[in-house]
């Protein structure tokens, strides 16, 4: 399979760097650079192509549950949109019989990562869609919370014998036998 690389155009936009003094370092030859203090200057805006390193369909595997217009289609399958309508245009009462409806098509888990999903490629619009999205997100939450819970983990933890449970979890804070190295809490013998 050939995948063709294609160019992004970035525009950078002008600003104005800082006086500042340029402190004195030796290179490697043994010459000695004196400080210096460089002046306030612009750096004017620019224009220019990079090389696409993005492979197509990456969004996929990220969002697995998100589909083009799965949402509108259910939807439309509903009688809750009319042509030239978006779920944008729905009311929070609509949008919760979607979200049950959704729920019973593809699974609470899948429903809330749809929400979910629409609500983080939103949050920056000002339109109140990410509001209704977090809404009904919450909505699933509360209503399927036991869809949501991972029971067969929890049993299987808690059927463990509890020193068997202690060595997969141990505290390691302030326990003896264990140190913070880099940022971490390690066992030391």
């Amino acid at each position: 399979m050939v995948v063709k690389i294609g160019k992004l155009t970035v525009k950078r936009k002008g600003y104005v760097r800082k006086p500042h003094i340029r402190r004195s370092y030796v290179r490697k030859d043994g010459t000695r650079v004196k400080a210096t203090s460089v002046k306030k200057t612009f750096v004017p805006p620019t224009t220019f192509k990079i090389k696409d390193l993005g492979t197509k369909g990456r969004g996929k595997k990220v969002i697995k549950d998100l589909e083009k217009g799965k949402m509108t289609k259910t939807a439309k399958e509903m009688g809750l949109l009319k042509k030239g309508e978006r779920i944008i245009d729905l009311t929070k009462a609509e949008l919760r019989r979607l979200a049950d409806r959704l729920v019973a098509k593809y699974g609470a888990k899948a429903t809330k990562g749809m929400f979910q999903a629409q609500e983080l490629f939103r949050k920056r619009q000002k339109d109140g869609f990410k509001s209704k999205m977090k809404a009904t997100r919450e909505y699933i939450s509360e209503k399927y919370s036991k869809q949501l819970t991972p029971l067969k983990a929890i049993r299987k933890w808690t059927s463990l014998p509890s020193k068997t449970r202690k060595k997969l979890m141990p505290e390691r804070k302030g326990k003896s036998g264990y140190k913070l190295i880099k940022g971490r809490w390690r066992k030391v013998k």
